[in-house]
């Protein structure tokens, strides 16, 4: 980053290597030129939190209209949140003060007023300055659950504390993401919420 030019970003691919019946899909995100001076993607220039949940809803329909569906896959949705997750907020805390990180999660209750397994990602940020807000973004879809989802349990993962490639490596390896990218059925619905924590 010397001289505050752009400093070019990294791809990878991340392809499963286990066993075809445990997680048969790869990943492939590409992070853009970033600046030596702001640390913001050079060829996009991030989002307001207020405005996480458009860009969110556009990039899913943009996957959509590549699928021809009109339920996206979780496999879809992972590849869609780790490109998401890579565009800066900038009226956000820093990273590295916990202010914008990712949540997976998983698990059967009755949020929505009857019992459904769901998997999850959330992202959060808190405002910059010293009485920021929290805010959440969560993208989640919801199965009918059956005793093999409910055996599962819950679980969660944060991305604090680790690089983007660590975390959605692990993240689609948390067993109910797992029974996610491995299952035929296709979600009930899917809900994308922006609310203040």
């Amino acid at each position: 980053m010397a001289g505050g030019g752009p400093v070019y970003g990294h791809r990878f691919v991340w392809a499963s290597t286990m066993a075809r019946d445990e997680l048969p899909y790869s990943v492939e995100v590409s992070f853009g030129a970033v600046s030596g001076r702001d640390g913001f993607l050079v060829d996009n220039q991030g989002m307001l939190i207020r405005e996480a949940k458009d860009r969110l809803e556009q990039m899913l329909a943009e996957i959509e209209t590549g699928e021809r569906s009109d339920t996206l896959t979780p496999g879809a949705v992972v590849k869609a949140f780790q490109s998401f997750a890579a565009i800066p907020a900038s009226d956000c805390a820093p990273v590295d003060e916990d202010g914008d990180g990712v949540l997976a999660q998983f698990g059967t209750n009755g949020s929505r007023g009857t019992q459904e397994f769901s998997v999850d990602l959330s992202r959060q940020f808190i405002e910059a300055g010293d009485d920021g807000s929290t805010w959440q973004l969560s993208c989640t879809l919801y199965w009918d659950p059956t005793p093999d989802t409910t055996a599962l349990g819950s679980g969660s993962l944060w991305s604090f504390d680790t690089s983007p490639e660590d975390f959605f490596r692990n993240a689609v390896l948390l067993p109910g993401w797992k029974w996610a990218l491995g299952t035929s059925k296709r979600p009930n619905s899917r809900d994308i919420t922006l609310d203040q924590a």
